[in-house]
C-alpha cells in the first residue's frame, strides 16, 4: 500500500525570492535612489528571502514523504545546507529512504493545545500561508536504530489537502502499526 503526503519542493521559493527582490527594487526606485542603490536593495531582499526565510521555514512549507511497501521516503532537511540546496535546485533533491527494520520507535506528535487563527477567528487565516509557525504541529517522529530522529510532517496535508487528509493519515498510521511498528501518543 502506498501513501503520499506533503508538498514536493518546486521552484516556487526561488521565484518568490526574485519577485520580492524586484518589488523591493521598484519601491526603492520611487525614492529616486541611484541605480546602484536600487540594484543593491533588490539583491539584498532577494538574498534575505532566498537565504533566510525559505531555508528556515522550508520544513513547514514543503516536506513531501511517502510510505511504499516496507520503506519510508522523505526529504532530508536536517541541515541548513540541505535546505538551501533544495531552495536553489529542487529538481536535484532526492528522497532519503528508511527501511521499516531500521526504525526503533515511532510516535505521533500533535500540538492540540496550540491556539491557532482558526480557533480564534473560526476560519482559515491568510498569514498562516506566510507565517507557517502559526500552524499547529502534527507529525510522526521516527527514531532510527542509529539514534537519529526524523520528523515527518503531516500538518501540510491536514491544512491544505483537498481530499480527506484525516482519514488518509489515519490509514497510514494504521499501516505503520500493522507493520509491527511501535506507535505511542
Amino acid at each position: 500500500m502506498d501513501f503520499k503526503f506533503g508538498k514536493r519542493i518546486n521552484y516556487h521559493p526561488i521565484i518568490q525570492s526574485v519577485i520580492c527582490g524586484v518589488i523591493a527594487a521598484l519601491i526603492i526606485m520611487l525614492f529616486q535612489v541611484s541605480l546602484i542603490g536600487i540594484i543593491l536593495s533588490g539583491a539584498a531582499v532577494f538574498l534575505l528571502v532566498s537565504l533566510g526565510y525559505y531555508p528556515h521555514y522550508l520544513t513547514y512549507l514543503y516536506g513531501a514523504w511517502e510510505i511504499s511497501g516496507d520503506k519510508i521516503y522523505y526529504y532530508d532537511m536536517s541541515t541548513y545546507g540541505r535546505r538551501l540546496k533544495q531552495v536553489f535546485s529542487p529538481t536535484q533533491s532526492k528522497f532519503e529512504v528508511i527501511n521499516f527494520e531500521d526504525i526503533s520507535e515511532m510516535r505521533v506528535v500533535q500540538n492540540k493545545d496550540q491556539i491557532t487563527s482558526k480557533s480564534i477567528l473560526g476560519t482559515w487565516y491568510l498569514p498562516e500561508l506566510f507565517m507557517p509557525w502559526l500552524r499547529p504541529k502534527y507529525l510522526i517522529a521516527v527514531k532510527t536504530r542509529g539514534g537519529r530522529t526524523i520528523n515527518i510532517d503531516l500538518s501540510w496535508d491536514q491544512m491544505w489537502s483537498k481530499k480527506d487528509a484525516t482519514s488518509e493519515i489515519r490509514d497510514a498510521i494504521a499501516y505503520l502499526k500493522q507493520s509491527n511498528m511501535m506507535m505511542t501518543r
